[in-house]
């Protein structure tokens, strides 16, 4: 019994070597058959164990991309399952399509995040703004992003009410309060540049009714984008132009901001607050919403004339 503990640990050490080493699945494959090797001259069942945990890291690590941390849980997960039943051969074989089915799930439902990309991946021209309104050094897209991650690592409670003077308190906030959060890390107040517009132009914003709320309507937000910063392609199969810092709306009643994190398909993943249950608030939605609601529109924050007339007018 002791020697078949101390087996098993060894084989979780060597494989924890293995995934810090990131050996390639062909270096994992030949590290396995020198140990098969050895073991046959003994009749030993340690290359069962040891074949069950290679493939259960290729998969995780080369199909499903996970990280290191979400690989060494997984593995670990087995390992101990392994140490509790390790006299059972069945054990070795079911509880590794266990796991990778979870593996699927957690994945398919955003709670585990693979891996991503990023746009020099796929060779993706970036487009990075040279304007830099509150003068810190990073260009306006670059701000609106690390606010937009910044939402993201804070998660603020999603909790649609109306607040007297607009603006919810840090902890808590819906879709469009994850726009203007962001926009106000690059030196923007979005509800006073909206309010402006409206005054200006209340035939164009037909369900403008109250300041206090008008800036955090997704319907008032695609008028205010529309008028004044610049559209962008619509169209999910031109993926060279959906970049970080993009703000996009799904129908009249979502609205998120791309991240510089890319899928294998080479689209870029959505941060936005979506309902009360999100576990990531950084998720690779952009084609499920698409085909769920529509996109109704992609822009980027380059400030046109007239929205530079409205930015003018606040300063």
């Amino acid at each position: 019994m002791k020697h078949k503990t101390i087996q098993t640990f060894g084989i979780v050490a060597l494989m924890c070597t293995l995934m810090l080493l990131k050996l390639p699945p062909l270096g994992i494959i030949l590290v396995y058959l020198a140990i098969f090797s050895v073991s046959l001259l003994y009749k030993d069942r340690v290359h069962l164990s040891l074949l069950c945990y290679v493939c259960l890291y290729i998969i995780l690590e080369f199909w499903f991309r996970l990280s290191l941390k979400d690989t060494f849980l997984m593995m670990s997960v087995y390992a101990l399952i392994i140490v509790q039943y390790r006299d059972r051969h069945v054990t070795y074989v079911i509880v590794p399509i266990v796991l990778i089915v979870f593996t699927y799930l957690l994945v398919f439902y955003n709670i585990l995040l693979q891996e991503p990309y990023s746009a020099q991946d796929f060779n993706y021209e970036i487009l990075d703004l040279e304007h830099d309104e509150n003068n810190n050094g990073h260009s306006d897209n670059q701000d609106i992003l690390t606010g937009a991650y910044h939402q993201a690592q804070l998660k603020p409670q999603y909790k649609s009410v109306y607040y007297a003077g607009g603006i919810p308190p840090e902890t808590e906030g819906v879709c469009t309060d994850l726009v203007w959060r962001s926009l106000q890390e690059a030196g923007y107040n979005l509800k006073a540049m909206m309010d402006l517009d409206i005054d200006q132009d209340p035939d164009a914003y037909p369900y403008a009714e109250d300041a206090n709320i008008d800036f955090r309507r997704v319907r008032n937000l695609i008028v205010f984008f529309e008028r004044n910063t610049r559209s962008l392609s619509r169209d999910l199969d031109d993926k060279a132009q959906w970049q970080g810092g993009d703000i996009v709306f799904f129908s009249l009643d979502h609205v998120g901001i791309l991240s510089d994190h890319y899928n294998q398909d080479g689209l870029p993943r959505l941060i936005h607050s979506a309902h009360p249950y999100q576990f990531n608030f950084e998720q690779d939605v952009l084609v499920s919403l698409n085909d769920s609601k529509g996109i109704s529109g992609h822009y980027r924050w380059e400030l046109n004339e007239q929205g530079y007339a409205l930015l003018n007018a606040l300063t």
